[in-house]
């Protein structure tokens, strides 16, 4: 009612609150951001460091543990500040639950980055560090985990801290979570897609793959979209669920490549000096040098040598050769 409610709540912090009272809560407010920023500093040091020396177990940890500690100094730093201002019975009430839903994002983040450590710890212990088809499963879980955590954290600051009703407020919402779930049938196959991904296996993260009729590195596979870094630079971002029903050709999962040269030779050669030059090129292609060079197994795909056609002006040998 023109501002009376709204001043009757916050004329008494600034009537009841000496100067003295002001500074301390200024100087403790600073202090804890000033602290925080010293923890962010130090500890992001320390990783780089631990890093640079080979050491990338002890990173993790202290990523970790890096942001629930600066989270937990500068509400420290706000709550002890704010402890000498005087504050309406609303104001103090909001205050404790700001603080209050601080320190829980503070302990879900620790709990989730916990969680993030033991996937690693198993996926190290299992898999070994080389094995990529871990690492992407890991990144893919580790996501996941970030918004299963984002979820609970919003419904039990809502409901414990500011003490709203998520039930009602749930069903208040059932008519638009039916339309964005309708909205979102595109979002729900591209998950169904990374499952399929992640269950077939059709590549992993590192592979060169050609997609409607492009040709890339898989650089990242998340939750929604496959990202492929093109011959040309550029990144193709492709939904999942194209995966489903589309052909993808791995071409990092193939055994050996085989090639295919055309040697051309004039019409007036004689019949011998075709058959010599059909074995000239297979000697070529069984010596030492181009076998050792491709890697070729001569046992099990020797090369291939003859004549192939008449051409318009020529005679056609074919070689066709395999590296493995």
């Amino acid at each position: 009612r023109k501002g009376d409610l709204f001043l009757s709540v916050i004329e008494p912090t600034y009537r009841k609150t000496s100067a003295i009272d002001w500074l301390l809560g200024f100087a403790w407010t600073v202090a804890g951001i000033l602290v925080g920023w010293l923890i962010y500093k130090g500890i992001t040091k320390w990783i780089d460091y631990r890093k640079s020396s080979g050491d990338d177990f002890v990173a993790p940890i202290l990523t970790g543990l890096m942001v629930p500690a600066v989270i937990l100094f500068v509400v420290l730093g706000i709550a002890i500040g704010s402890a000498k201002i005087y504050m309406h019975p609303a104001l103090s009430t909001f205050r404790w639950n700001i603080i209050e839903a601080a320190m829980v994002l503070a302990g879900v983040y620790l709990a989730v980055s916990v969680i993030e450590l033991l996937c690693l710890g198993i996926r190290r212990t299992f898999y070994g560090e080389d094995d990529p088809y871990a690492k992407m499963m890991s990144l893919v879980l580790r996501r996941s985990l970030r918004v299963i955590a984002t979820v609970v954290l919003l419904l039990f600051v809502f409901q414990n801290v500011f003490k709203w009703n998520v039930t009602a407020l749930i069903g208040g919402f059932s008519i638009i979570a039916l339309a964005l779930s309708l909205a979102a049938q595109d979002a729900v196959k591209n998950l169904f897609g990374a499952l399929t991904i992640f269950a077939n296996r059709p590549f992993i993260k590192g592979d060169w793959v050609k997609f409607a009729g492009q040709t890339g590195q898989v650089e990242d596979v998340s939750l929604q979209v496959t990202q492929i870094r093109l011959l040309s630079g550029e990144v193709l971002s492709v939904p999942n669920m194209q995966f489903i029903d589309s052909v993808v050709e791995n071409m990092s999962m193939r055994k050996y490549l085989r090639r295919i040269m055309d040697v051309q030779i004039t019409y007036d050669t004689p019949s011998s000096k075709v058959n010599e030059a059909i074995e000239i090129l297979n000697d070529i292609l069984t010596s030492e040098p181009v076998v050792s060079d491709g890697k070729a197994n001569l046992d099990t795909h020797p090369p291939q040598v003859w004549f192939e056609k008449f051409g318009s002006h020529y005679l056609n040998l074919r070689a066709d050769y395999w590296y493995m």
